[in-house]
């Protein structure tokens, strides 16, 4: 069983581990955008709580057991998921208006990738790599820890397991522009895991939120058109590009503007969002009493 003490160790060895990568990725050879490294980073990250897990006499199951999984299930799960990338978009907008100096930097690794490879390379990079290998360590070893250790009642417990997933999920990718924008995206991925037990749901959910935000911005920055294009044009697709996430400009230009779309970010963020929660609880339920429905009575 998953105790305690594992969790804090397994995320204290990853933010170890990521903070030597630079070190222990040295003798990679250099590519666009860093793609092989950060394709081993993210491999190394699947194996960690498999490899821990072995050390510690762990069974696969406790983590890597796939769990629920329905067409309802996950319609609701990408519903949610969309109003959280609603959400995740404002809470970008508004970081990288406060962290400048930060904001610039932030995306300049990732557009390098984009444009120096296909579409089908960056989205098995970007989106089906991260979906199961972060998944299984935060989602699977994590938060399936922490449901089982905290054991202060609901809705407590669950407030506190999804709350510390999102939270350590945010940390770890170490980049201060998106912390809220990930920490809002784990969180609403943790809450999912958390209520459904399901690894494969928030799996989906992840690769959806990355295969969408990757996606059009490899159609702006790398299709054949922008190849094509003068550099002129390139630098100001790239500027447009690193606008998107921030715009700053749209509070210096209209405050009342800034303040319209962060409403329409809450407003239509929240009902995506809490109608998918309220779907999956729903489907949910419905399972437990079909469940219970199909026990003898001798175990009801």
């Amino acid at each position: 069983m998953i105790k305690k003490a594992d969790v804090a160790l397994i995320f204290f060895l990853l933010a170890g581990f990521m903070f030597s990568a630079d070190f222990i990725f040295s003798g990679v050879p250099d590519s666009p955008g860093g793609l092989l490294s950060q394709t081993l980073f993210m491999i190394c990250i699947g194996i960690m709580p498999f490899a821990y897990s072995l050390a510690r006499n762990i069974p696969f199951s406790e983590f890597a057991a796939p769990g629920v999984f329905s067409v309802k299930l996950a319609g609701a799960s990408l519903l949610a998921m969309t109003g959280s990338a609603i959400f995740s978009l404002f809470l970008t907008m508004v970081s990288s208006f406060l962290l400048e100096d930060f904001a610039s930097h932030s995306l300049v690794g990732l557009e390098e990738m984009i444009v120096s490879y296909p579409l089908p390379v960056i989205i098995f990079v970007v989106a089906v790599l991260p979906a199961v290998c972060e998944e299984v360590f935060f989602r699977g070893f994590i938060l399936r820890g922490l449901r089982k250790n905290i054991s202060c009642g609901e809705p407590f417990a669950s407030m506190i397991a999804v709350g510390l997933c999102g939270f350590m999920f945010a940390v770890i990718h170490m980049d201060p522009v998106r912390f809220l924008s990930v920490l809002c995206s784990g969180i609403t991925i943790s809450y999912v895991g958390y209520i459904t037990g399901s690894l494969v749901l928030p799996s989906i959910m992840h690769f959806f939120n990355n295969f969408a935000a990757v996606v059009p911005v490899w159609f702006l920055l790398g299709s054949f058109v922008f190849d094509s294009a003068p550099k002129e044009i390139n630098a100001g697709f790239s500027s447009v590009a690193h606008g998107l996430p921030d715009m700053q400009g749209l509070f210096r230009f209209s405050p009342v503007a800034f303040l319209s779309f962060a409403t329409y970010s809450f407003t239509v963020g929240a009902a995506f969002m809490f109608g998918g929660f309220y779907l999956i609880k729903r489907e949910m339920k419905r399972r437990e009493k079909k469940q219970d429905k199909l026990l003898p009575a001798s175990f009801m």
